[in-house]
């Protein structure tokens, strides 16, 4: 009996940690940055891109969709959310944040970054050697 209730709660953990992940990281790409920064290497930007949608998505993942469970379908509407959510706030910092632009190659970092959280979620990497 235990097992099923710790599992319950360590999925509530990870939807509690997924939305107060996607909150911060919408209020980061919402926030206008100024205008020249400190850090100059090239594509550090989309670097981070990558990190940022590999773990949302995997989070999402890990708290909506059970490798094991057959729900398999979740999974595509979670990739699906993720990267509209993408080019969404692609579209709000092009149109309404001043310092941000829209920049296409943000949303192919997006995109890869997506796919990456997803491999490694279907891979079981994350689930059978970080969390155990």
């Amino acid at each position: 009996m235990r097992k099923p209730i710790k599992n319950l709660l360590a999925r509530k953990t990870v939807l509690f940690v997924a939305i107060a992940y996607s909150i911060v990281v919408t209020a980061l790409l919402l926030t206008p940055i100024p205008e020249q920064s400190s850090v100059d290497v090239p594509n550090l930007d989309k670097l981070v891109h990558v990190f940022i949608y590999m773990l949302l998505v995997l989070l999402w993942l890990w708290a909506k969709v059970s490798k094991f469970s057959g729900k398999q379908h979740k999974t595509w509407w979670v990739i699906s959310f993720v990267l509209i959510y993408g080019i969404v706030i692609e579209i709000i910092q092009g149109n309404f944040i001043p310092t941000r632009s829209f920049d296409f190659f943000d949303i192919l970092a997006n995109t890869g970054g997506i796919l990456l959280g997803y491999w490694i979620f279907r891979t079981g990497f994350f689930q059978n050697r970080i969390l155990k």
